[in-house]
């Protein structure tokens, strides 16, 4: 679905929110003046004559194209260097250093699938300080980085790196015997060199053992799955799929010794299961746009379902403010039924005024 498809059906986002944190709305284009009215669509692209052009519905590969060898879509691209590995799993992050070295990070497939015919695991480090010779520089192999499925982030304030143990992002069963992510975070330093991260902390959150203001009670279980930085780079904050799931808030001011401070348990409809995915947060770190990902079963009737999909706002002032007691508080939500698992929000500024974003993973109507 396109975003101003997306808000066209969804009017009732285009709104002021409660407080002076976030404008939200709907529209696209920029540059256009407060007494101007913005355009719902943005002009299509011209394409240069070497490009090749989606032929279908935006964002789909038609059947009988996947079928005779898909070589990918293009329209005023250019490659100019390539860096050939491993494969790639789902996160890209990128990094600046004081020294001007330009440098690129991407996780890759989890050992749980296999190593054959694989020179490395792990996170690659790509120094890309000269576009046309983009070289691997590292290969970061701790715990959390075999597999940080999509929670690896970059914070460039404090210049970290960060990611969870995810293990394929594969949910916890109740009996939790399955391979799967757990509650630990990594946190790499970047500000010497970023073509060589150094390791800061490999912590497991959510114990007594770890100090943490909230250890989990027995029975619940963490898994990493998605995650991201606070603008200010003191809270690292988690769409974690343990056992129940929820939205987790760490403390990683002492970047050697992070410490979970509360956690937000997603609500449950029937008939559709319900599940976290990633973030984002405002810049004054006071409210999360969290993902509400609902996941419809096949016998699911999306006219009478309640809708499950969709965002839901929360008030993380306590976790900015470090005040005692620390405590998600929901404050509003979007909801929509014809989504399929909400998978991020995206916060961005476009002429003068301020958008969410929301990217859904796909859709359950045929």
């Amino acid at each position: 679905m396109s975003i101003a498809h997306w808000c066209r059906r969804s009017v009732g986002f285009c709104l002021i929110a409660a407080t002076t944190v976030v404008l939200w709305g709907c529209g696209g284009g920029g540059g256009g003046s407060a007494d101007q009215p913005i355009p719902l669509t943005v002009a299509k692209a011209s394409c240069g004559p070497n490009d090749n052009p989606e032929t279908g519905l935006q964002g789909q590969v038609p059947a009988a194209l996947r079928a005779s060898g898909f070589m990918g879509f293009s329209c005023n691209l250019q490659l100019i260097g390539q860096s050939k590995g491993d494969g790639a799993s789902w996160q890209h992050a990128f990094f600046q250093d004081k020294s001007g070295h330009t440098c690129s990070y991407y996780d890759t497939s989890s050992p749980l699938n296999g190593t054959a015919n694989r020179t490395h695991l792990g996170v690659v480090v790509i120094d890309t300080t000269v576009p046309s010779n983009p070289t691997p520089t590292a290969y970061l192999t701790s715990v959390a980085m075999m597999d940080p499925w999509e929670s690896l982030k970059v914070n460039a304030q404090r210049q970290l790196l960060g990611g969870e143990d995810a293990k394929n992002g594969t949910d916890v069963p109740e009996d939790g015997t399955v391979n799967t992510g757990t509650g630990l975070l990594e946190l790499y330093d970047l500000s010497g060199d970023c073509r060589n991260p150094q390791l800061l902390s490999s912590v497991t959150t959510g114990t007594a053992a770890n100090g943490d203001a909230t250890a989990l009670p027995p029975g619940e279980i963490l898994a990493g799955h998605e995650g991201s930085f606070s603008p200010d780079g003191l809270t690292w904050y988690g769409g974690d799929r343990g056992t129940p799931k929820k939205y987790t808030a760490t403390d990683i001011s002492s970047t050697v010794h992070p410490r979970l401070l509360g956690t937000f348990t997603m609500p449950q409809l029937t008939p559709t299961t319900v599940t976290t995915h990633g973030l984002s947060i405002s810049d004054d770190g006071m409210r999360a746009y969290v993902s509400q990902a609902g996941v419809l079963g096949s016998q699911v009737d999306l006219l009478s379902a309640p809708p499950a999909d969709g965002i839901l706002i929360l008030d993380v002032s306590d976790f900015q403010k470090r005040v005692a007691n620390p405590q998600f508080r929901l404050v509003g939500s979007l909801l929509w039924r014809d989504g399929g698992q909400m998978q991020h929000t995206i916060l961005a500024t476009i002429g003068a005024k301020s958008y969410l974003v929301a990217v859904d993973v796909g859709s359950w109507r045929s």
